[in-house]
């Protein structure tokens, strides 16, 4: 079991998750199973597909809703995950404007990218039914998060640039992927090129099942990486709904990974 910092399971859902307190979530013994779960306005992607973003607001001077639709922001082009250049955190810095905290969390919920074609919660994958588990750390006060910062963050937390040009947690046993973290700002990339440069309102890490042997173990991993990027960079920890995440929100997490693994072993008794 991992100790990590929580409200009380069962604290009301305005309770903010202290960073200060510790408090075990224990590691699920169960498989990963099918579930099927309502889809919530922040879902995280499919394989090959990242999660839900929001639009970036453009690097003039700032507008009275900073996160409106901009016809003539162009989009960078992503980096190609065979040729990223390396970064150096000391150049942190960069002009990008900064949204207003109201307006972010509201385009957050409405957010819609690319990514996001892949099946949702409750489809069928293969026969089985699929869960997304999302946490995602949101600058304070409508403040952004600097990409220099944020890159010496992961790397602090051995996170790696991999496949769709965002970072992964890996297995050090089987090299599979535990867990993602993916830019909110749509279209969810981090241009590595370019790190020093980026301002974002905030991350959101992720994983899904079927997936990670230990999901209970994963969400453990990546509660922690989250509580280091928000108590490191000055963060709010929120769940998929974009409500403050709490030990009750973790409790029900770690519920549906137990129906996840019920369901998935009666339907392979069922299929002999």
């Amino acid at each position: 079991d991992v100790a990590e910092s929580v409200a009380p399971v069962g604290a009301a859902p305005e309770a903010a998750l202290a960073l200060g307190e510790t408090e075990t979530l224990g590691v699920l013994e169960a498989t990963p199973a099918v579930a099927a779960a309502g889809a919530g306005p922040l879902r995280a992607p499919g394989p090959g597909i990242a999660p839900a973003t929001v639009d970036a607001a453009d690097s003039g001077p700032v507008e009275p809703d900073p996160l409106a639709d901009r016809s003539d922001v162009e989009e960078p082009e992503p980096v190609r995950p065979d040729s990223p250049r390396s970064v150096d955190a000391a150049d942190a810095g960069g002009d990008g404007v900064v949204p207003g905290a109201n307006g972010r969390d509201r385009a957050a919920r409405q957010r819609t990218s690319r990514w996001r074609d892949g099946p949702r919660n409750g489809d069928q994958v293969d026969g089985q039914g699929e869960e997304i588990f999302v946490i995602n750390v949101l600058a304070r006060n409508g403040d952004a998060f600097n990409g220099a910062d944020l890159f010496e963050v992961f790397m602090r937390n051995a996170l790696k640039f991999r496949d769709m040009n965002i970072f992964h947690r890996l297995d050090p046993v089987n090299g599979g992927v535990r867990f993602s973290v993916a830019n909110a700002v749509e279209p969810g990339i981090f241009d590595l090129s370019d790190m020093a440069s980026l301002e974002t309102p905030g991350v959101s890490l992720f994983f899904r099942l079927p997936g990670p042997d230990q999901p209970g173990e994963v969400l453990d991993d990546m509660l922690g990486v989250a509580r280091d990027i928000g108590k490191s960079l000055g963060g709010d920890l929120k769940d998929e709904n974009m409500s403050v995440l709490t030990g009750q929100t973790l409790s029900h997490f770690k519920q549906r990974m137990a129906e996840f693994s019920r369901k998935r072993m009666s339907m392979r008794a069922a299929h002999g």
